[in-house]
């Protein structure tokens, strides 16, 4: 992956640190967090904090997992601007969606069919028709791609 010299802060000279840094800033102080609040959450001093966001150090990777924590973020919310994930969480929750109602109608199939069969769930035959069945569906309703 090629880093790229920004123009701003010089002592943070990636556009990957950059970020950071303006990612960490707008969400403490999304949260009301002075940097002595943050610094407190995350069990470092506040000056280690006031640090970063000036660009002269750069987090652990156990810092950082406290900060995330902290601010109550997802890890990628860190390291995206606002415009890369901004559809993220909509498409991640649109995939949940569909999965669940996929397999809740994949169950309630099931179901129907061992109600009307009278058959114990699992016994040979039984459980290869509603296989069969269950990939007929598949095959007629393909997926949706995004």
């Amino acid at each position: 992956m090629e880093t790229r010299k920004v123009i701003g802060n010089p002592r943070a000279s990636t556009q990957f640190h950059q970020l950071l840094i303006k990612n960490l800033k707008t969400y403490r102080k999304k949260r009301g967090y002075s940097q002595m609040k943050l610094a407190q959450l995350c069990s470092v001093s506040p000056n280690y904090i006031g640090e970063i966001e000036m660009g002269r150090k750069f987090p652990s990777a156990d810092t950082m997992d406290k900060i995330i924590f902290a601010l109550n973020l997802k890890p990628y919310q860190l390291f995206f601007s606002e415009e890369d994930f901004s559809g993220l969480d909509e498409m991640l929750k649109d995939r949940y969606d569909r999965v669940k109602s996929d397999l809740v109608s994949y169950v309630e199939e099931a179901l129907r069919f061992y109600e009307s069969e009278d058959t114990p769930l699992g016994e040979g035959a039984e459980r290869q028709e509603l296989t069969r069945s269950m990939r007929l569906r598949d095959t007629q309703n393909p997926p949706k791609k995004s």
